[in-house]
């Protein structure tokens, strides 16, 4: 059974205030300017944080 990718992980909820906080300070330390953000270079600069990723498209195989 495929779970639909709108459903996610679930998590706790927050309010509105402390989620702007957390993302005001991952821009910070990940160096992000204000405004929109460029995602393949935000991409490049996680890898610098040993966060290693793999685009998938929609007609890939399942990825466990």
């Amino acid at each position: 059974m495929d779970m639909p990718m709108h459903e996610g992980f679930p998590v706790a909820p927050m309010k509105r205030l402390l989620i702007r906080d957390a993302a005001v300070h991952a821009r910070s330390v990940l160096a992000i300017p204000d405004g929109r953000i460029n995602l393949p270079r935000l991409l490049d600069r996680l890898t610098l944080y040993g966060i290693n990723y793999e685009v998938f498209d929609a007609a890939s195989e399942p990825v466990p």
